[in-house]
């Protein structure tokens, strides 16, 4: 925000551009970083470790590496009923069995498009940034060239860099209104997304996304469920069918490890942790914004909340009182103003504006 305003530019703390909220960072930075991290982990160990590896009783002309390509093109399953019956006495392993109930088999073959859904939902989250990043440059830059034409026009003064930055943003007061509800409707559709996000997962996890944690703790409470997530099989089963030497159809009953499964639990019970801790900070800061939006008082309540825990030396007189004279817009501005400054330099600068604020009340009540 600050970078509009030149002449205060050795007043700039030299960090990231505070226009948006560290809630709005999250959704798209960190949230993109973790899922385009956990798309290379995925594709690492799909493309170059042993994704799957099937074994049967008997192979016949088929090769082993034509059965693991089979299997994990087509589809493996596993079968309900296995899970409540003991592994190693009852079944092999758990979900591994036979049942005459068609109803009990669930076929599986999401982990083919784990690494493109993890790449495309990081795509998705950055989106939000794009469209928010486009609207503030175009803004920012009708700030700075409004500036620049304005330092052009007139001559050489003695005022203080902070007279001449509160002048610009006098001239503007009161129509930044538009400007703080598209940052709003950036943050909505940051939270719209996340929501969306989670149930296309969902949907592409055969509905078992959304219960993903409760699945994961109710499994140190069951007797008989031995994988503590059912969604990610270590072990499945496989069909393969192929002509036999007599000319019929000869079915070859696999069992098939999925290595692969072992770093996809790990992954999206993070991912689903990830999205709750998200989903509850966003609708915390979508709160803020609508109070300060509708509450002028909600505005420097926080300010002056800080400032008691912190136990503050920089007077804040001013920066109320500027921030009570104008609406969200204003307030949003000068919010994105103050996360980029010093606040003794900031401090300094909102006297200057209240000072002709104060003015163009005056000019106005003349007749």
């Amino acid at each position: 925000m600050l970078q509009s305003f030149s002449i205060l530019k050795k007043s700039v703390v030299s960090c990231r551009r505070s226009t948006e909220s560290y809630v709005f960072y999250l959704h798209y930075r960190v949230t993109f970083l973790l899922l385009m991290f956990a798309c290379l982990l995925i594709s690492s160990r799909q493309f170059a470790g042993d994704k799957i590896q099937c074994l049967a009783s008997h192979y016949g002309d088929v090769s082993a590496s034509l059965l693991n390509a089979y299997c994990w093109a087509a589809s493996t399953y596993s079968v309900s009923s296995a899970y409540f019956k003991e592994a190693g006495i009852e079944i092999p392993h758990p979900g591994v069995g036979n049942s005459e109930d068609e109803s009990e088999y669930t076929f599986r073959n999401y982990y083919q498009y784990v690494h493109l859904v993890l790449f495309f939902q990081a795509l998705l989250f950055y989106l939000p940034h794009l469209i928010w990043k486009t609207t503030d440059h175009d803004y920012m830059n009708k700030f700075y060239e409004a500036i620049k034409v304005g330092n052009n026009k007139e001559e050489k003064t003695n005022e203080s860099p902070f007279d001449e930055a509160s002048r610009f943003i006098e001239e503007r007061w009161g129509t930044h209104l538009t400007y703080g509800s598209l940052y709003i409707a950036c943050e909505v559709l940051s939270t719209v997304n996340l929501i969306i996000q989670s149930y296309l997962m969902d949907v592409f996890l055969n509905g078992e996304f959304l219960g993903l944690g409760y699945y994961y703790v109710s499994h140190y409470y069951a007797t008989r469920l031995q994988d503590p997530i059912r969604l990610f099989p270590l072990v499945t089963n496989c069909y393969f069918q192929k002509y036999g030497a007599s000319g019929f159809v000869d079915s070859i009953d696999s069992l098939c490890v999925l290595p692969i499964n072992a770093l996809n639990a790990k992954i999206f019970l993070f991912i689903w942790l990830w999205f709750s801790v998200l989903l509850g900070l966003s609708l915390c800061s979508l709160l803020h914004f609508f109070l300060a939006w509708l509450l002028p008082w909600y505005r420097v309540s926080l300010l002056k909340l800080k400032t008691i825990i912190f136990r503050s030396k920089v007077d804040h007189r001013f920066y109320v009182r500027a921030v009570m004279n104008g609406n969200f817009g204003d307030w949003f501005v000068i919010t994105c103003i103050k996360n980029n400054m010093d606040s003794l330099e900031f401090s300094r600068l909102m006297e200057s504006l209240c000072s002709k604020l104060s003015n163009l009340e005056s000019e106005a009540k003349e007749p």
